[in-house]
């Protein structure tokens, strides 16, 4: 995970994020992957007056092939 800190992009969680943070729930025809993000894991100690912007890429393994981009267009 990286966060942006106004001027570059950092390594948030050396490792990644830990089995705790997933639930993959298989349901045909489509599968779903949710993730748990703590607002202390994001750096946020007051959410109702701390602004929030996320974005979510999934790519294959070993490989920087984009397959999914959340969300998918800006307003």
């Amino acid at each position: 995970m990286l966060r942006w800190d106004g001027a570059a992009w950092f390594e948030a969680l050396p490792g990644g994020l830990g089995p705790e943070y997933f639930r993959f729930t298989a349901h045909a025809p489509k599968s779903v992957t949710d993730l748990y993000l703590p607002f202390a894991l994001l750096g946020i100690g007051d959410p109702a007056t701390t602004p929030l912007d996320l974005v979510a890429f999934g790519s294959q393994e070993q490989a920087l092939r984009l397959w999914l981009c959340s969300p998918s267009s800006t307003p």
